[in-house]
């Protein structure tokens, strides 16, 4: 299992507050169980937010990834593939994924995410993620600018038939 946090960050604020609360309940859990944790970080719009980070201090499974696209899966998969290949992960059954913006960086990298999760197998292609692990998107931890992300939520369960292990909770 793991976790994937995108664009926690002081320049978006104040949306990344509004998500705040939601993201930090997902961290507390992931590290319950002992989860790996990817924070992912657009290049240039700042530090991710102080409550996160404290949140993460010290705990030895987070890994922090920068991405210079609203797509931020080509940097994620090599950061797992890296983790992987250290053994400082095994195949993960499900990955959940929070964070703002739903309707540009959430969505994107949760679709392609789910794209090469349907397309890989596993550790014949050297990676944690395979066919059969499960897509998560949290909405309870998922914001836009100024508004919940409703209409963009619809659109990605709209996706569970091209991807069936995709879920929005």
């Amino acid at each position: 299992m793991a976790l994937v946090i995108i664009d926690m960050q002081y320049g978006f604020i104040p949306t990344a507050y509004s998500a705040e609360r939601g993201v930090l309940k997902l961290v507390e859990r992931a590290k319950s169980k002992h989860e790996a944790i990817f924070v992912l970080t657009f290049k240039g719009s700042g530090r991710t937010l102080e409550t996160v980070l404290e949140a993460l201090k010290n705990y030895p499974l987070t890994f922090h990834v920068r991405k210079g696209h609203i797509d931020g899966s080509e940097p994620l998969n090599r950061a797992i593939k890296r983790a992987w290949k250290r053994g400082l992960i095994q195949s993960f059954s499900k990955m959940r994924f929070c964070g703002v913006y739903t309707s540009e960086c959430v969505k994107e990298t949760f679709l392609s995410m789910c794209e090469d999760a349907a397309k890989s197998n596993g550790h014949h292609d050297k990676t944690a993620i395979h066919k059969h692990t499960k897509m998560e998107l949290v909405a309870s931890a998922c914001r836009d600018s100024w508004h919940h992300p409703t209409e963009t939520l619809k659109y990605i369960r709209k996706q569970r038939k091209q991807f069936p292990n995709l879920k929005v909770a």
